[in-house]
């Protein structure tokens, strides 16, 4: 009895070993793959966003971000644009930032800065009908919290911007 219940226990040690080695291999797995935004970078789901300090024109934004291999933001879902304007009106960048959608030729092609297609919008409704040479989009969110917030600017005006690093892991 005494045997049966000593090798009962060690067997159930066996297991608690095997399972506490999984685990802590796992655990060694995730901290490898698991990315952290880095210095000055704001988390929000699986991405870092960065809100420049100066100003720039649109390309000059587009290509500051693509040196910290990243992107001007992209935004998805209306969850992002409501990170995003808060951001903007707390972060002290005067509300105004360039996003990185453009229309490139000027045909009234929204597109992204990496090819999609713009699926979900948040113009404010005195911009639906912009001039052709205003080819770019920037974020200038009201006072009120209203999610509308993008308005066509000339390109070489000068904003801020936001740059988006999508993350491999997660935070």
């Amino acid at each position: 009895m005494l045997e049966n219940r000593v090798s009962r226990l060690g067997d159930e040690m066996k297991t608690l070993q095997e399972e506490r080695n999984q685990l802590q291999t796992k655990l060694s797995e995730l901290e490898q793959t698991a990315q952290i935004c880095p210095s000055g970078w704001k988390p929000y789901l699986s991405s870092c966003y960065l809100l420049s300090s100066d100003r720039k024109t649109w390309e000059e934004a587009r290509q500051d971000c693509e040196t910290k291999r990243a992107h001007l933001v992209i935004i998805n879902s209306e969850a992002e644009q409501i990170v995003l304007n808060y951001w903007l009106l707390t972060l002290g960048a005067d509300g105004e930032a360039w996003i990185g959608l453009n229309d490139q030729y000027g045909q009234r092609k929204w597109t992204w800065v990496d090819g999609s297609a713009l699926t979900v919008s948040f113009w404010k409704s005195e911009e639906l009908t912009p001039p052709f040479y205003f080819n770019c989009v920037y974020s200038d969110p009201a006072e009120d919290g209203g999610l509308e917030s993008w308005y066509y600017s000339l390109c070489r005006v000068n904003f801020h911007w936001v740059c988006e690093k999508e993350l491999k892991g997660s935070i």
